[in-house]
């Protein structure tokens, strides 16, 4: 059990903690998820990085500084991970298409993580940075009191957190403020956000104004995920309206949950592309053939730098195998030292091109695992921390093997079998539903998001 559960299991009735009316652990919680794991991690934020990391981030105030002074019928809050060089053009893989369907006007406010691409390089029409909205909210903290709660004194003193939460609240309260100011001056239809809980303050402020808020699924939920298996009773006015999902079996928790009013499953409009559009690359087919076998691993931040140790190990004791790493930040590539030649960090590829390219994936619990099937590739999980079990236990051409036990992940590629993709892709309808373009299609012929 993480110190999050642990808190909310041995702490009822958490909704009741409110300053201004709000539940404000239902913000609180999710900085304390990623505070937990940061103690965890050890990370590092040195105040020479925060500085260029904020002056990198004031650079960008002026992209797409001209869109601002439209009329749009929806906003879409994405981040610029999501964009992918699609058919040419940089398309956001999680509402581009969705943008394109929707009538009327669409802006997409961009966090730039950790950079936005070129302007003239992108799909969509109209386009700007999130970070004079963000600007605003961290000018306006100056001016607003330092709000305190004795139950969350309370916590922090009894499970021993050193976190300044009080700072946290003033960026909430704040980003309130400066999103309802924005929503009455642009008054869409609806706001699409990646995720609720990196938004509760514009799903707050949208709701505040009637304003449909669609989630649209970034990441693997299953029975595990912090912010959507909840063991605490919240107003349903925290969450989105609506909610686009991979597929059925993540929908089945949404469901249950009962926060989401409406759950549709969709697909992955970037995994049919991949699927169905993508042309393999002839320079990595070449090099991989020399190989007995691919392996596509797909880090995380969490667990980056125990990943790479385990698989430079395994990389050492098999020459005749090839690892292809997909990072999720640069900065990973230099996690360890002495890597072996057959482990390689491909700066042309992303991770489905990575795992479209290989024969087996390997993660510990990465959304990658899902996808991976999707593509039809075969994963070999290891599973560091119980988190391969927990996540992915029930999945089909799965192995998950032991972090403490070397062979046991040896003995799971020499004794690889090579499956049809498609018979591996069909076993995973259920996880990933078929055919996003049509099935969103629908959804707007019916009017669900109007």
């Amino acid at each position: 059990m993480n110190q999050l559960s642990k808190i909310e299991e041995e702490n009822l009735n958490l909704s009741d903690i409110r300053i201004n009316g709000e539940e404000i652990w239902m913000f609180l919680r999710v900085r304390y998820y990623f505070y937990f794991l940061g103690k965890k991690q050890k990370w590092k934020s040195g105040k020479r990085g925060n500085i260029k990391k904020k002056l990198h981030y004031l650079s960008t105030l002026f992209y797409g500084f001209k869109n601002w002074f439209k009329k749009y019928d929806y906003i879409i809050f994405s981040d610029s991970s999501q964009r992918k060089l699609i058919d040419g053009q940089y398309q956001d893989k999680l509402a581009e298409y969705l943008s394109k369907e929707l009538e009327g006007e669409s802006l997409f406010v961009e966090l730039p993580n950790l950079h936005h691409e070129n302007i003239k390089e992108i799909s969509s029409r109209h386009i700007v940075s999130r970070i004079p909205l963000i600007t605003v909210v961290n000018l306006l903290m100056f001016f607003l009191p330092k709000y305190k709660h004795g139950r969350v004194d309370e916590i922090q003193s009894r499970y021993n957190i050193e976190a300044g939460y009080s700072k946290w609240l003033q960026e909430f309260f704040g980003g309130i403020k400066v999103y309802k100011l924005f929503f009455r001056i642009y008054r869409p239809k609806a706001v699409v956000v990646s995720n609720y809980y990196y938004n509760i303050d514009v799903v707050i402020a949208a709701k505040k104004y009637g304003i449909k808020v669609i989630e649209t699924q970034h990441g693997v939920i299953g029975e595990s995920h912090f912010a959507f298996n909840i063991n605490q009773e919240f107003s349903r006015r925290y969450f989105p309206d609506i909610m686009l999902m991979f597929g059925d079996d993540d929908k089945e928790v949404i469901d249950e949950g009962g926060k989401v009013l409406s759950p549709y499953s969709v697909g992955h409009y970037y995994l049919d592309y991949i699927n169905n559009k993508y042309d393999l690359s002839e320079k990595w087919l070449g090099r991989l053939s020399k190989f007995k076998l691919s392996i596509a691993v797909s880090l995380q931040l969490e667990s980056g730098k125990e990943i790479l140790d385990f698989i430079a190990k395994i990389a050492a004791k098999r020459s005749e195998y090839i690892f292809l790493i997909a990072m999720r930040q640069d900065f990973q590539r230099n996690l360890i030292e002495n890597i072996p030649d057959n482990v390689i960090f491909p700066d042309d590829l992303d991770c489905y091109q990575i795992v479209k390219h290989c024969d087996i994936h390997s993660s510990v619990y990465s959304t990658c695992v899902q996808e991976s099937l999707a593509l039809g590739k075969y994963n070999v999980l290891i599973n560091l921390d119980n988190a391969a079990s927990k996540y992915y236990s029930k999945l089909n051409y799965t192995s998950i093997v032991s972090d403490k036990i070397l062979d046991d992940y040896i003995s799971a590629l020499d004794t690889y079998e090579a499956v049809s993709p498609e018979i591996i892709q069909n076993s995973m309808k259920s996880y990933v539903e078929p055919n996003y373009m049509g099935n969103i299609k629908e959804l707007v012929k019916a009017g669900v998001f109007n």
